[in-house]
């Protein structure tokens, strides 16, 4: 698949996003769009209902969407994206050539966006429904990390060609930025786990994931240093060979 290809579909991704979200939270709307009354209240026939299911059943659902809210941003922000940068640092060429890096690299980048942005989106929509919200440092993470994707998204869509002179710095920017969004979102995934209950069982989970991917990278990353360090040597070698023949 070209890059061209590449680019045309996250583009398309990108700007069916909108109306993906909006059909979620409209969903979502309907379920919480109910009555807010004391507990009970008079129907035109005259009899008294009691509404306290009512606050229950809303207070079931802010908490499944709450919950649904922190699975996708783990999953998209919290893995996916990483998992992509871990396959651009070391399946690219070095230390283990692999011919499909680049798809699998904007396949794990594209879905994680996907899915980040929607719980992105649920966040915002349930922090804006509430009066009690007080969740100041995590929505304005949240609205810098989406800014930061979205950027990492376009840019990936519209990366200059290698024969670009600006083809150079356009990897450093794309490299920093990447790195910064991974340091904001861990941090803003512990912040929005201490928001839930119970948060032990998030943190466990969160670190587990991120135990994995951290012994994966170490492990890929000392192959790294072998193999160049080997490479190297021989280079070395072959040098000396040379100036003594």
């Amino acid at each position: 698949m070209s890059m061209t290809s590449h680019s045309l579909i996250i583009l398309g991704l990108f700007f069916s996003l909108p109306s993906t979200i909006a059909l979620y939270l409209t969903t979502a709307r309907e379920v919480y769009e109910l009555p807010t009354p004391a507990t009970s209240q008079k129907t035109d026939t005259g009899v008294t209902t009691d509404l306290s299911w009512q606050r229950r059943r809303v207070w079931h659902h802010r908490h499944h969407l709450r919950n649904v809210h922190g699975i996708l941003n783990i999953i998209g922000w919290g893995t996916l994206l990483p998992l992509g940068a871990i396959i651009a640092r070391y399946f690219r060429k070095f230390p283990m050539e692999c011919s499909e890096w680049f798809t699998l690299h904007i396949l794990c980048q594209t879905l994680g966006y996907l899915l980040g942005s929607l719980g992105w989106a649920i966040g915002i929509w349930l922090g804006n429904s509430s009066i009690n919200y007080t969740f100041h440092s995590h929505r304005v993470l949240g609205i810098i990390i989406f800014t930061f994707s979205t950027l990492q998204m376009f840019s990936i869509a519209l990366q200059p060609r290698r024969e670009n002179k600006c083809r150079k710095y356009w990897e450093i920017c794309h490299r920093l930025l990447g790195y910064v969004l991974m340091v904001l979102i861990m941090t803003n995934i512990f912040v929005g786990i201490n928001h839930q209950s119970p948060a032990a069982k998030w943190i466990w989970f969160y670190v587990g994931v991120l135990v994995v991917m951290g012994l994966v990278s170490i492990a890929l990353e000392i192959v790294r240093w072998i193999k160049l360090v080997q490479n190297q040597t021989v280079l070395l070698n072959s040098s000396i060979y040379a100036a003594n023949s």
